[in-house]
């Protein structure tokens, strides 16, 4: 059995899937925005749609714009099951409160999060390092509230500061 991956951008995302799995990629029509989706066959003719996203923290707003039009048209594609994750970049929300006093990007994204009735699992900071502020940048986003049973949290892998 092997293994493909896809990979995404400069910046890059790199899904990597076993071909055990049977997945297929998915090309969406918003194509300004680093990111990989395919969906995976499950039982009884269900779908799971899986995304990765990188948003730069330099994202200007078109760059949001584009990361809320391809999340609405994963949304929209009606799949059983979706899972999206990824470094969004958007420390000042509040994941708690779902609440954002830092930009108009953070709040759009909140809404749009709302609007589309996601659940968002990650509940401790994953990006910092040393002496930096700690935030929750890295996501884990689904359609299901219970569809993430666990999440483990590790110190950041070389020079990352994820």
């Amino acid at each position: 059995m092997g293994t493909h991956c896809m990979t995404i951008g400069m910046e890059g995302v790199l899904p990597c899937m076993s071909d055990s799995i049977g997945s297929v990629e998915v090309n969406m029509t918003t194509i300004h925005t680093v990111s990989a989706w395919c969906k995976v066959a499950l039982k009884d003719n269900d779908k799971l749609l899986v995304g990765v996203v990188y948003r730069s923290p330099a994202s200007t707003c078109n760059d949001n714009k584009n990361l809320l039009n391809v999340l609405t048209e994963a949304v929209q594609m009606k799949t059983s099951h979706v899972l999206i994750f990824g470094d969004f970049n958007y420390p000042g929300i509040d994941w708690d409160t779902q609440t954002s006093v830092v930009s108009v990007n953070e709040q759009e994204f909140l809404d749009y999060f709302r609007d589309s009735f996601l659940w968002q699992h990650v509940t401790q900071p994953t990006g910092f390092r040393g002496d930096q502020t700690a935030n929750i940048l890295d996501l884990i986003m689904t359609n299901e509230e219970r569809m993430i049973d666990d999440i483990s949290y590790v110190d950041p892998i070389g020079k990352s500061d994820h």
